[in-house]
Parts: C-alpha cells; sequence; structure tokens
C-alpha cells in the first residue's frame, strides 16, 4: 500500500455511482484519485494533473471515451500513460476497437469483486518499466518535454 501512495489514477466515469464506488476501492487501496465526470473534463484534468494511470469510461456525454483515448495516444505526454477503457460493452470487437485505439487494458461493468485493483496493479507494474527521458524540443521556443517511452515488455 505505502508505495501506491505514489501513484495518481485519473477516474473518468459520468456516472455518479461508478465513479465514487471506483474512488472509493482505489482509496482504499492507498491510490492518490482525481476524477472527471465527462470526456472534456477528462482532458483538462490530465493536463493539470498528469496521473499516471486513467481509468476512462467508453459512453459518456461531450466526448466518448475512445476519442478521449485517441487525443491521449496522440499526444507525446500522454501517449505512454496506461489507459483502462470501463465498460459495460463487452463484445469482443468492442474490446478490440479500444486496445486498437491505445487502451492498456479493459474492464467490463459490472465486474467481479478485485477486479479494479489487479488491472491497476498490472498497469503499475508496467509503468514501473517505463524509462522517463527528456529531451529538447521547439515550442515556443527551446524548451525541454519530458517523455515517456517503455520499454518492450
Amino acid at each position: 500500500m505505502g508505495t501506491a501512495i505514489m501513484t495518481k489514477i485519473l477516474v473518468v466515469e459520468d456516472e455518479t455511482d461508478i465513479r465514487e464506488l471506483l474512488v472509493d476501492i482505489l482509496g482504499d487501496a492507498g491510490y492518490d484519485v482525481v476524477v472527471a465526470s465527462d470526456g472534456g473534463a477528462a482532458l483538462a484534468v490530465v493536463t493539470q494533473e498528469q496521473p499516471d494511470i486513467i481509468l476512462l469510461d467508453v459512453m459518456m456525454p461531450v466526448i466518448d471515451g475512445l476519442q478521449v483515448l485517441r487525443v491521449l495516444k496522440g499526444d507525446p505526454a500522454t501517449c505512454a500513460t496506461p489507459v483502462i477503457m470501463v465498460s459495460a460493452k463487452s463484445q469482443e470487437q468492442e474490446v478490440r476497437e479500444a486496445k486498437d485505439a491505445g487502451a492498456w487494458d479493459y474492464l467490463v461493468k459490472p465486474w467481479e469483486s478485485g477486479d479494479v485493483e489487479a488491472k491497476v496493479a498490472r498497469a503499475r507494474t508496467n509503468l514501473a518499466r517505463c524509462l522517463i527521458l527528456t529531451r529538447p524540443t521547439v515550442t515556443d521556443g527551446a524548451r525541454a518535454r519530458s517523455l515517456r517511452v517503455c520499454a518492450s515488455a
């Protein structure tokens, strides 16, 4: 539990009950949890909070989860952040679509006891394999930008 405190998780879920349940599960496991209730808010929170892992609902108002995922994976600052999609949709095609878009894993609602913690723990293990590299880029003058580059599993 002690090392989990350092991991910040963003929960993006429009249904209040599910969002609060995820916050409780992850908070009890010792994670630092931040929330957003729709895709638009999620993109703002990602920029502000820089979470280590994101749990992202698929069906949401404003911007759906797959659109948010594509934006995150297209941005060098967030492309290596593990995203676990959360959805009641469990058809193989829907899961494949999310993974093809860059989802690290997929959590089906309703989940079994321990599923959330297990998927987040695996994502943390994946994070431990990542190297943080800093390289200069030219954006508004010369400045350094941190990029996460993950080692092959």
